[in-house]
């Protein structure tokens, strides 16, 4: 049986909840994702625990938080002037806006209060501070790399 190895391109089928099970991603019927093993573009943890899989085994990988979306940083959250943003949309407590900051983009961010001339965002992941409950599948193995 072929198993997965550093260096190996597979498809990977995934899907994601807190350890509460409020669930954050979940694939389509069928989605696969593609990665390369040891490329370092996914999570390391999840890297170590494909390795030594076999197309069609699934696995179940519990993240705290700190090894997942991080804790919730109180650095993240900010008071900023609305005239310094680009906003394309009023800003509403709750809702999720895409910034810009004098013309550099500076990404989606969680307003939590809107007060005259100023607004207050938490720039965090949505999943920072929540441990996370990951099932991953070898759908394939696309193709064997060099494992030294």
């Amino acid at each position: 049986m072929t198993i997965v190895e550093k260096g190996d391109t597979v498809k990977v089928r995934f899907s994601s909840r807190t350890s509460e099970g409020i669930p954050f991603e979940s694939p389509e019927e069928g989605e696969t994702e593609t990665v390369t093993i040891g490329e370092g573009k996914i999570n390391p943890e999840f890297e170590d625990a494909l390795t030594g899989m076999s197309p069609g085994e699934k696995k179940t990988v519990e993240l705290p938080c700190e090894k997942a979306y991080g804790k919730c940083r109180k650095t993240l959250v900010l008071r900023l002037k609305r005239k310094k943003l680009d906003l394309a949309e009023e800003p509403e407590p709750g809702k999720y806006l895409k910034i810009s900051l004098d013309g550099k983009q500076a990404g989606f961010v969680k307003v939590l209060k809107v007060a005259g001339s100023y607004i207050v965002v938490d720039a965090n992941h949505p999943m920072a501070g929540e441990d996370m409950v990951y099932e991953l599948e070898i759908v394939d193995i696309i193709s064997k790399g060099d494992s030294d």
